[in-house]
């Protein structure tokens, strides 16, 4: 077993006194004097927890604390070097360094805090999919209402051969930054997909395509509302203005194919 013995001074009330400790294994103890038969305390290293002291001021000073009765411990060693052979001999006989002990909860309890937002990340991305799906059923409704706006009853085979046509859907959807976006259905021959797309792409894509399609420079959707806008309106603006400006690719779209 480990053996460690020699003087140390023990908080007493207000005071420092001069008393003679002993590990031996995992217990730890303390004589008045050496030549006592027994000790005058004993206690089980694995059952406490240990830290270089800040309350005391005092230089080289370890606060131990036995955790089943919450009784606490100082000692002073009268050298630096002194004291952290008797924390290595503490440490041997099974008490923890409090240090370690409370970044081990701290990562406990990061941990929880990790699994509850990851839990509640998971049920706004399943409440968001819900809201994409439900939106995408009510997209395609409104797609084959728009195609018979604007060309009449038309059977499928007639569908199919249609252009490519473009649905803009609410614009109060957010990107995993935190930006609004817009939902566009995308319909061509027979292929059908929904993006999202923030207003700096679609801005972007208007600038990139104005100069081949002059009509389009008048079909940016506004970045802000004016004034006079409530939210309704505004969005009601960019609405029309992207679902013009989208028609009109579509209706160019030739240029850009191969």
């Amino acid at each position: 077993k480990d053996y460690k013995e020699g003087y140390l001074h023990k908080l007493a009330g207000v005071t420092f006194q001069e008393r003679f400790f002993v590990i031996r294994g995992n217990i730890f103890c303390w004589y008045n004097r050496k030549e006592d038969a027994k000790p005058k305390v004993e206690v089980d290293l694995t059952q406490c927890v240990f830290e270089i002291d800040t309350l005391t001021k005092r230089p080289h000073t370890i606060h131990i604390i036995f955790n089943p009765k919450q009784k606490h411990y100082y000692i002073s060693a009268k050298q630096d070097d002194a004291m952290h052979e008797w924390i290595s001999a503490i440490q041997r006989g099974g008490a923890i360094d409090k240090a370690v002990l409370k970044r081990e909860e701290d990562a406990k309890i990061q941990a929880k805090k990790d699994e509850i937002r990851e839990k509640e990340r998971a049920e706004k991305q399943k409440e968001l999919d819900y809201i994409n799906a439900q939106r995408a059923n009510q997209s395609s409704s409104n797609y084959r209402e728009s195609v018979q706006m604007k060309h009449g009853d038309m059977g499928q085979d007639d569908m199919i051969s249609c252009p490519c046509f473009f649905d803009v859907s609410e614009a109060d959807m957010k990107d995993q930054s935190g930006a609004k976006v817009f939902q566009i259905e995308v319909l061509f021959e027979t292929q059908r997909w929904i993006i999202l797309r923030r207003y700096d792409k679609i801005s972007a894509l208007h600038y990139s395509l104005a100069a081949k399609i002059p009509d389009l420079r008048k079909l940016l959707p506004p970045k802000s509302a004016t004034k006079d806008q409530g939210p309704a309106e505004f969005f009601a603006a960019q609405k029309f203005l992207l679902q013009q400006m989208l028609d009109k690719i579509a209706e160019n779209r030739a240029m850009f194919m191969p």
